[in-house]
């Protein structure tokens, strides 16, 4: 139901109230731009109108232009906090509640809350470089990439990948069949 506002659900008998009701089983994530109340709740939104309207585009940007955060950090970080709110209903640990409601802008908001440094300081257990079974450094050239290692797990067969990636523009273009 993506890029619908509240009211658009609503006149086609999608809202997240009315669908909890006619489907007893049935849990709702419903993520909007703006919240759904208020003189804002029907505005459409989307991640960069968000940073700019919540001064996110003022700090990251210069003196003479606006700018951004590297990637669409507020539609990333409110689609993993609503998925985990889905599971939490699912899972039964969110005390029977069946509707989760989330904002871009309430995510900005929480964002611009935290404090900020000027050069993120090493955290404990994350940027320390350690053993990990999951992680798999690899010769690429001179460098060396850190790669995730592969996620499916087949029994008798070996969890690496099958040769480290090539060095960019040294594959000669060709179709595969």
């Amino acid at each position: 139901m993506l890029g619908y506002r509240p009211t658009g659900l609503r006149s086609r008998g999608l809202d997240p109230d009315g669908l909890v009701e006619r489907h007893r089983r049935l849990v709702v994530g419903s993520l909007s731009a703006w919240g759904e109340t208020g003189p804002e709740g029907e505005r459409r939104g989307f991640d960069s109108l968000v940073q700019a309207a919540s001064g996110i585009a003022s700090i990251e940007g210069g003196p003479d232009a606006p700018g951004a955060l590297p990637a669409q950090a507020l539609d990333h970080a409110t689609g993993y906090l609503l998925a985990t709110a889905v599971i939490s209903m699912l899972d039964g640990h969110a005390s029977g509640r069946r509707i989760t409601r989330l904002s871009l802008r309430r995510t900005a908001a929480e964002l611009l809350g935290m404090p900020r440094t000027s050069e993120p300081a090493p955290r404990e257990g994350i940027d320390q470089p350690r053993a990990d079974p999951h992680l798999v450094d690899l010769a690429v050239g001179a460098a060396s990439v850190r790669l995730t290692a592969p996620a499916p797990a087949v029994p008798g067969v070996p969890a690496a990948w099958p040769e480290a990636p090539h060095e960019w523009g040294s594959d000669a273009p060709s179709w595969a069949e």
